[in-house]
């Protein structure tokens, strides 16, 4: 209705249609990201039926819209419900590609008079229209209009009341207090009971064990003799600062941090950043601060220490969608997504969380943006993501494909049948069985066996013991594990210094030439029972034997052509 009053405001003359809108909006809310999106012009007079409705199927985006032009329809509850099932009725037979559709069952009475009134207090008037159904592989939430509401001076700061720093409370035996979000002042807000039959013979030592049993442990020792007389005088001291953090002092040089882990932004290379870099993040998170790895040191109240805040301008820092830098050097995330850190450019990249397994009950998933997974990855099913993706389940015989870097928190089974194709890095608990093909480092924790895995990087098993067993390993860098091969079993083979998209080209080009080969050998048995002595064939069974004939020829010049490539490309092929 916002976007529908600005329309209005802006003097555009034309009706919206209010479904379309209405999906639009599910759509970006639920990550999705839209380009050169036309906005449809609402259903006119002339679109009317005899029926007193039309209904609307958008096959490019697959939804499906109802427009009311007759109230008799919104006369009672059983005219109402009539009325959906006519037009879903209607919907199925415009639906010629048979696209697998949600219809939304919530559009009663009751909420369709609701949303009717609103429709009236802006000045709307007939026809009115309901979006009803959308593709199954959508996975939309169509209550998102209603729930997490947020005020409008939330919106403006980009953070949540749930996501804001909060006090700490912090207790020992006798008294209580609150840390600041800061960690830099802790306040006393109440006393124990306990402190009634002590309270006269309480010592200075006591006093500071017990500040110390609940985790202050810095800036309280100058403040304990004025606490200590303020409770012998039998005064609450509600209010009262019991510590004071150490301020930092700045030094000469100065990098990035990211809010878990501390990580260079120089010459050195730290594991944890390239882990950080698929962190998912929530609006309104600290993400990273910029901050001196000199001069002197500051202390929280309860022990944190920390350098002094530096300038993210004088840094270079550069921020990208989702970004905002507060006060020169605390970066936070504005939206929700998937953390992208590339140098000293800082970005939040549009993330769709799927929940629960991707199979054939789910439909296949396909996204231009980061995906996370809350599940498996069953048998048949189909993942194409044009950027990172993180699987939190398994891969079982199926095909993914993304551009940015993948990580699988489980094993990974694609079989014959399938596939993992990545753009960038990759990692995985195992991989069994498995065709994979990466174009940069592929890292697997415990082993990988009886699998083709093509890199264009660096191969690592990190387990201790970690196993390369059976397969085809290729690698531009190199292959690192515990142990490569066994005495018993396949054979294990290894490619060191292979570019990856040769290797691909010559698996693919093997791939042809098993099964061509398979088809040559076919044929020739069927040229020979043609051939067979004593064989008269008919008018029909004369012309498949030319066929056939010529089949012969063919394959010949195919596995000629394909054996020419396997040798240019033997010629042309460049090591590390």
């Amino acid at each position: 209705f916002n976007i529908m009053l600005k329309q209005t405001q802006l003097g555009s003359a034309m009706p919206i249609d209010r479904a379309h809108l209405k999906f639009l909006f599910l759509l970006l809310k639920n990550g999705q990201s839209l380009s050169r999106v036309k906005i449809l012009q609402q259903p006119g007079v002339e679109d009317n039926t005899r029926s007193g409705f039309a209904v609307r199927f958008n096959s490019d985006l697959r939804f499906a819209t109802l427009h009311i032009f007759d109230p008799k329809w919104l006369a009672s509850d059983a005219n109402c419900k009539s009325l959906m099932r006519e037009a879903r009725t209607a919907v199925e037979k415009i639906n010629t590609k048979k696209v697998k559709l949600h219809y939304l069952e919530e559009h009663g009475l009751e909420k369709t008079i609701s949303l009717i009134s609103k429709m009236q207090a802006f000045g709307y008037q007939m026809p009115y229209d309901l979006l009803i159904a959308y593709d199954f592989a959508h996975r939309l939430n169509a209550n998102l209009l209603a729930v997490d509401k947020i005020s409008e001076s939330d919106l403006l700061s980009g953070l949540t009341s749930k996501l804001r720093p909060r006090f700490r409370r912090v207790r020992g035996d006798y008294v209580e207090m609150d840390i600041d979000p800061s960690g830099m002042k802790a306040t006393l807000v109440s006393l124990s009971e306990r402190i009634l039959p002590v309270r006269a013979s309480l010592d200075r030592d006591q006093l500071a064990a017990d500040i110390v049993k609940a985790g202050i442990t810095t800036g309280y020792e100058d403040r304990l003799d004025e606490l200590l007389g303020i409770l012998k005088r039998d005064v609450d001291g509600v209010g009262y600062v019991v510590a004071q953090g150490r301020l930092a002092q700045a030094g000469q040089t100065f990098q990035l941090q990211l809010a878990r882990n501390k990580v260079s932004t120089g010459d050195d290379t730290v594991d944890i950043r390239e882990k950080q870099n698929r962190k998912l993040v929530r609006a309104g998170e600290l993400i990273a601060e910029v901050r001196y790895t000199d001069g002197i040191a500051g202390s929280t109240v309860d022990g944190l220490s920390f350098y002094a805040p530096a300038s993210a301008i004088q840094l270079g820092l550069s921020t990208g969608e989702g970004i905002a830098v507060v006060d020169d050097w605390q970066v936070f995330a504005e939206r929700d997504g998937l953390l992208a850190l590339d140098g000293l450019t800082i970005s939040i990249e549009k993330t769709y969380v799927h929940k629960g397994n991707v199979n054939l009950a789910s439909g296949n998933l396909s996204f231009d943006g980061a995906v996370v997974i809350e599940g498996d990855v069953e048998s048949g099913a189909s993942v194409d993501v044009n950027g990172p993706l993180i699987i939190k389940g398994s891969i079982d015989s199926a095909k993914v494909r993304c551009s940015g870097n993948l990580e699988v928190k489980g094993g990974v089974n694609t079989g014959k049948t399938g596939y993992v194709q990545v753009g960038g890095h990759a990692s995985f608990a195992f991989l069994e069985s498995s065709i994979v093909h990466v174009k940069q480092d592929v890292a697997v924790q415990k082993s990988i066996t009886h699998s083709l895995v093509i890199s264009g990087g660096v191969i690592h098993v990190q387990d201790e013991k970690g196993t390369v067993h059976g397969g085809l390993i290729c690698a531009w860098h190199a292959i690192v594990c515990g142990r490569f091969g066994a005495e018993h079993g396949q054979v294990t083979q290894c490619r060191l210094g292979s570019q990856h998209k040769v290797e691909i080209r010559l698996q693919r080009l093997a791939q042809r030439t098993k099964y061509f080969t398979a088809a040559a050998e076919t044929n020739l048995k069927s040229i020979a029972l043609f051939e067979k002595s004593g064989v008269q064939l008919t008018p029909d069974q004369q012309k498949r034997y030319e066929y056939v004939k010529k089949n012969a020829k063919r394959y010949q010049k195919i596995l000629k052509a394909i054996k020419d490539s396997k040798t240019k490309m033997g010629y042309e092929k460049v090591y590390n």
